[in-house]
């Protein structure tokens, strides 16, 4: 009949082999005992050239045990959770530290690359000004 059967094909999205991720926001923080954080974590992913990359997966994993966090990126909670970047290239989440006092480092890694930043976080027992680290929170990169 001279026509052909379909053809079906697999496509898939990857990164820019120069795509990092960089700390937008939220480092250094501290927060009470079972209280939010005041800045979000934001990791910020931009291409080679410096351009913000829009769509990226993020994972943000805080420890399991001990002092940590629960993150939230507005659908999901749980100390392991994933972010998608905006046009702005931010992949967000906010953060409420758990019941245990204490230092640790929630880590962003870029899906489908070798790129991670970490975000050093403190649990206090009592805290005495609600800021990371008496700065305010600087805003996202845009």
């Amino acid at each position: 009949d001279g026509i052909a059967p379909p053809a079906s094909f697999a496509l898939t999205n990857r990164l820019d082999e120069g795509a990092t991720v960089g700390d937008g926001s939220g480092d250094e923080q501290q927060a009470s005992v079972g209280g939010a954080f005041a800045c979000a974590l934001v990791a910020t992913v931009r291409d080679a050239n410096g351009d913000p990359i829009a769509g990226a997966a993020v994972d943000f994993d805080a420890p399991d045990a001990g002092a940590s966090a629960v993150l939230d990126n507005g659908v999901v909670t749980g100390t392991d959770v994933r972010a998608i970047t905006d046009a702005s290239g931010n992949a967000i989440v906010a953060a409420t530290a758990n019941d245990t006092p204490g230092a640790y480092t929630v880590t962003a890694t870029l899906v489908g690359s070798d790129g991670s930043i970490g975000f050093d976080l403190d649990n206090v027992a009592e805290l005495i000004f609600a800021s990371s680290f008496d700065a305010p929170c600087a805003p996202p990169l845009r």
